[in-house]
């Protein structure tokens, strides 16, 4: 777009690209318009045909209103880009997240086709507003860039622009489609945001706080600290803070979970967790692995792995037993445990919820992993890796306990490194 404006800037003429037609904006209030204002703009904007009888209609000069005086004549089409999608909400970057707009978000897998271009076609004889003649714009690569952004190509082929990767639709301040990965709030969220349910991947700059119920179903990134909140995540779940007070449900995660401090929480992760800090007052169960790095203490909590546990130092509360256990699947089973308190909740509450058939199947499917995983168990030798490992000590009375076999510390062990690998064979070094 080319802009002339008059010496005083109150009126200004715009020219499309390829002087394709032009529009005219008059902001002056105070006194009249000469012609020869309007006249002299267009001399040194080159515009020689197409002149629209709107040039000189007195009834189009409303103040600050943009109007059209010229345009290629019997121009078939203006480029524009026809998205397949409705929602506005799609195009906001950063939103006031809650849970009404967070449904109407569009996420797209790869390869999905987002929209078209329409751009004009017309022969090479016709000629635009400065009498120059055009070429043929029908997939014009000029046009294409202009709408091009992240994570999007052009396929020549349909004539549509198309998702590279998987993730939300965003239309930027300049009008390009972009394919965003993931989902960024840029603040804290709390309980005013309800239950929110998204589809792909969600970083959090700030805070959670009090929330009710959130389902990522990609990962999920916070980047400060988790209280009272129920949260539920498909892939990974990194907290760059605590975990505090998640006692309710808690923190489910089928992939890994990386966080420091837990306080007073439940945290479920099916495949490995790792703190940098302390354990405190809290249940955690990491089906791969369970870990705190950088020294950090178990104090009052049960942590539970089908594989490894590796902490550096284990105590108990005055009122409070310290546990650690090897078992088979204890994230399959605390999945069918909140499952099965979901469905009788269901069906005491709302016996015609159609999401009764859903929960009933996944629990069904659930059981049979479990089964299949006793049964491998009990047929085959048990890895020599699988263990229990506390490398700063134990406090006297703290429970051990590697698949069926269990023993609870006589005497206080604080300064001596403890490996119980495969109890359940008699092995207790």
């Amino acid at each position: 777009m080319e802009i002339f404006k008059n010496r005083d800037e109150d009126i200004i003429l715009e020219v499309a690209e390829n002087a394709l037609w032009a529009t005219l904006t008059i902001n002056r209030e105070d006194r009249p318009i000469i012609q020869d204002e309007i006249t002299e703009l267009i001399k040194e904007a080159g515009i020689k045909e197409g002149f629209l009888n709107s040039l000189n209609s007195e009834t189009n000069r409303v103040i600050g209103t943009s109007f059209k005086i010229a345009e290629v004549p019997g121009l078939d089409e203006v480029p524009s880009l026809d998205i397949f999608f409705s929602n506005e909400e799609i195009y906001f970057k950063k939103l006031p997240l809650n849970e009404s707009n967070a449904s109407k978000l569009i996420y797209l897998h790869k390869e999905t086709p987002i929209g078209k271009l329409k751009i004009a076609t017309y022969s090479l004889s016709k000629k635009n507003i400065r009498g120059e003649y055009l070429l043929a714009l029908d997939g014009d690569n000029g046009e294409i860039a202009k709408y091009l952004g992240e994570g999007v190509y052009y396929n020549n082929e349909t004539k549509e622009f198309v998702s590279d990767i998987n993730g939300y639709l965003h239309l930027d301040s300049k009008g390009r489609l972009n394919v965003l990965s993931e989902l960024v709030i840029e603040h804290n969220i709390n309980r005013e945001y309800g239950n929110i349910y998204i589809l792909g991947n969600l970083r959090i700059k700030g805070n959670v706080n009090n929330l009710q119920r959130i389902h990522v179903l990609g990962d999920l990134e916070v980047e400060g600290n988790v209280y009272q909140s129920n949260i539920f995540v498909d892939n990974n779940f990194k907290v760059v803070g605590n975990i505090e007070n998640c006692e309710s449900i808690g923190v489910v995660c089928k992939g890994n979970i990386t966080c420091e401090e837990i306080i007073k929480s439940k945290v479920f992760a099916g495949g490995e967790f790792i703190s940098s800090g302390d354990i405190s007052f809290s249940k955690v169960i990491g089906d791969e692995l369970v870990t705190i790095t950088n020294g950090g203490t178990v104090m009052a909590s049960n942590l539970s792995s089908a594989k490894n546990i590796i902490v550096d130092k284990v105590l108990n509360d005055s009122t409070t037993i310290s546990s650690l256990e090897i078992t088979v699947a204890p994230y399959i089973k605390e999945e069918l445990l909140l499952l099965s308190r979901e469905l009788v909740y269901l069906q005491e509450s709302n016996p015609s919820d159609a999401k009764i058939a859903t929960l009933i199947e996944t629990i069904t499917t659930l059981e049979n992993q479990l089964a299949t995983k006793i049964e491998e168990l009990l047929e085959s030798e048990p890895e020599e890796s699988i263990g229990i490992t506390v490398n700063g000590g134990l406090e006297e009375g703290v429970i051990l306990r590697v698949l069926k076999e269990s023993q609870t510390v006589k005497e206080d062990l604080k300064d001596k490194k403890i490996e119980l690998i495969n109890l359940r064979r008699g092995k207790d070094d």
